[in-house]
């Protein structure tokens, strides 16, 4: 949008240049074109006066010479007058708008610098591309590592919890084996408790009855 902007912009200014140089033009012709029907008719209403009245001879009118000599300076004073005068018009119109395109100028200039600011260089822009592309390579490439570690720590783990379970179930196993020993060993030992009490049992009674 910022590019459209400036593009729009550049042919503003150029169709306006082109339309100053031509109203310059118009101006300077329109005066001229005045200035050349006001001198020819000053020219044909001289000549008429002039072809109904006396024209004296050079002997007979000593002013004949100061009228030849002046004859028509009026006129060129004020043709010469016009041409300053549109002269100083076409450049005071020319100043104008020299500063109308400088302002133009300052303002495409701010825009551009607005633009550059909003997009970057095409060099800057293909670097930040470039470093990137070369971040995320390298993310993905320590992510890979990451997962590869994650994985052997996960190996690692699992048989220390193989280790652990086959001790405890070695431990378990032998004690049930320990707790069988010693119920078998109670068997035993109440085996023998009731032989003994038995024995000592028939002694009493043989003191006590004699048998």
């Amino acid at each position: 949008m910022p590019k459209l902007a400036i593009f729009l912009l550049s042919i503003l200014i150029f169709s306006e240049t082109i339309e100053c140089a031509d109203k310059g033009k118009g101006i300077a012709g329109e005066e001229s074109s005045g200035q050349e029907g006001g001198a020819s008719s000053q020219r044909r209403r001289g000549g008429g006066r002039r072809g109904h009245v006396h024209i004296p001879t050079r002997e007979s009118d000593p002013t004949q010479n100061w009228n030849e000599e002046h004859e028509g300076g009026p006129t060129e004073g004020h043709a010469q007058s016009l041409d300053d005068e549109i002269q100083n018009q076409h450049e005071r119109l020319m100043q104008e708008r020299l500063m109308h395109l400088q302002q133009e100028n300052q303002m495409l200039n701010h825009i551009q610098n607005l633009t550059e600011q909003s997009n970057p260089p095409q060099e800057l822009d293909r670097n930040l591309r470039k470093n990137a592309k070369k971040l995320m390579h390298d993310t993905q490439k320590q992510n890979k590592k990451l997962a590869k570690l994650h994985k052997e720590q996960e190996k690692i783990l699992k048989k220390k919890e193989n280790a652990i379970f086959d001790q405890g179930r070695e431990s378990y196993l032998d004690k049930i084996e320990l707790s069988k020993e010693m119920h078998k060993i109670a068997k035993e030992n109440n085996k023998d408790l009731k032989e003994f009490s038995k024995m000592k049992m028939a002694e009493v009674q043989n003191y006590l009855y004699g048998k």
